[in-house]
């Protein structure tokens, strides 16, 4: 929701394979994957290597309670521009998701 508020074209789903299937059927069309790492039927490293793996070249931003260093390493191997904790203010994510803040203004 506060994605959307800022601007962004939001899609939302609430699992890790219904994410693969939504991006796989056009992985052109999205700029930005941001995944947690825990979600039902496909974690969030699952879901980045496959997107990767079949081509995806937007950001991806991992959306995590909490990260050990150990956890972040396979995922900056897979690409990853960041990690946000949870708990971080919307100005962190949004920095994370366009670090130039290119997003579109009223006319």
């Amino acid at each position: 929701m506060l994605l959307s508020r800022a601007g962004y074209i939001v899609e939302h789903v609430d699992d890790g394979e219904k994410a693969w299937t939504r991006i796989s059927a056009d992985v052109g069309w999205f700029d930005v994957l941001v995944t947690d790492t825990k979600m039902p039927r496909m974690d969030g490293l699952a879901l980045v290597r496959r997107v990767r793996a079949a081509g995806f070249t937007g950001r991806i931003i991992v959306h995590s309670p909490g990260f050990v260093v150990e956890e972040k390493e396979p995922y900056q191997r897979c690409g990853v521009q960041a990690v946000v904790q949870k708990m971080s203010s919307i100005e962190v994510m949004l920095a994370a998701i366009d670090p130039h803040d290119r997003r579109p203004t009223a006319p």
